[in-house]
């Protein structure tokens, strides 16, 4: 509510939305309108998702991502909005594609981890501090 700036990391990130499957079902903080799902293992093959993939700009609202470079990712659920203008990113884990990023107003929140995914990583937080 101040307006700051707010950055979601993963679990961080996970938790702005309404409900996760994670645990049963558990509620979150409901500042996003979504849930967050498990990967369906006909889907995504490897779950946990772990490595450096791409994150998909698809809103061009900042310039904080570069979307030819890899990021670190690290999680068995994804994030489902139920508002598809807040997705800032999408990531494709084996053919299937789940949003990575959002942007909604001050409110930021990656499933990816800057902090692990070297220069790049580096680079987003810089941005992100910018802001």
């Amino acid at each position: 509510n101040s307006g700051k700036s707010f950055l979601g990391i993963c679990l961080g990130f996970q938790l702005l939305f309404e409900s996760s499957s994670e645990f049963g079902n558990t509620k979150g903080l409901g500042i996003l309108k979504g849930t967050i799902n498990s990967f369906d293992s006909k889907k995504v093959k490897s779950i946990p998702h772990v490595g450096w993939n791409k994150a998909k700009v698809k809103n061009r609202k900042l310039n904080l991502i570069n979307d030819s470079e890899l990021y670190y990712f690290v999680h068995s659920f994804y994030a489902k909005p139920k508002d598809r203008k807040i997705v800032y990113t999408t990531t494709v884990a084996d053919n299937f594609a789940f949003c990575s990023s959002i942007i909604y107003k001050n409110i930021y929140g990656c499933q990816f981890h800057p902090e692990k995914s070297g220069k790049q990583g580096l680079n987003f937080l810089k941005k992100f501090l910018q802001i």
